[in-house]
């Protein structure tokens, strides 16, 4: 059973600068009972049915909360000059908090025939009810972070029939 709370708010400025707030809460969660459905005082392995086994497939075990909070702004400083920038903290009821950032930047040089452009983002992932507790789980599993940049360039050549880039990805 998942349930699911989103809140969001966008205010919008002057040239199209924008700040974004919102707020999320998912509760997911499932019947907790032993490896292949057996109790308390059972010698040895029990036999499973295949409904039980395709049943708790289907329907993970276990229960997780994750809370969040987020705000975006966007901005244009000047003409051609995009920025954005964010940052989000989750709060996951068993693995605690993250705060994460993201950022990028995009540049249209030569009445947008050029395009210069980076970003920069974090992120946090728990893992799943499923992950952990399904008959395929593994409840030693721990939350995954990551980090990553690109740069890059764009180039319309030919009144814009071609259009070359260049990336990088960290």
């Amino acid at each position: 059973c998942m349930k699911q709370m989103r809140r969001a708010h966008e205010v919008g400025g002057p040239g199209g600068d924008r700040l974004a707030i919102g707020a999320a809460d998912e509760r997911l969660s499932g019947e907790v009972k032993d490896d292949l459905g057996c109790g308390p005082g059972h010698a040895g392995r029990q036999r499973v049915a295949l409904a039980d086994v395709l049943q708790d497939m289907i329907h993970p075990r276990g229960k997780a909360e994750l809370t969040s909070v987020y705000g975006q702004l966007s901005v244009e400083p000047v003409d051609g000059l995009t920025l954005n920038g964010g940052v989000r903290y989750d709060d996951h009821d068993s693995f605690g908090g993250a705060t994460l950032f993201g950022a990028s930047a995009a540049w249209a040089l030569n009445g947008g025939a050029t395009v210069l452009r980076a970003s920069y983002g974090e992120g946090f992932k728990a893992p799943t009810p499923y992950q952990l507790f399904s008959l395929y789980g593994n409840s030693a599993l721990k939350p995954e972070s990551a980090r990553g940049w690109d740069a890059g360039v764009q180039q319309r050549l030919l009144d814009g029939r071609v259009l070359l880039t260049a990336n990088y990805f960290s």
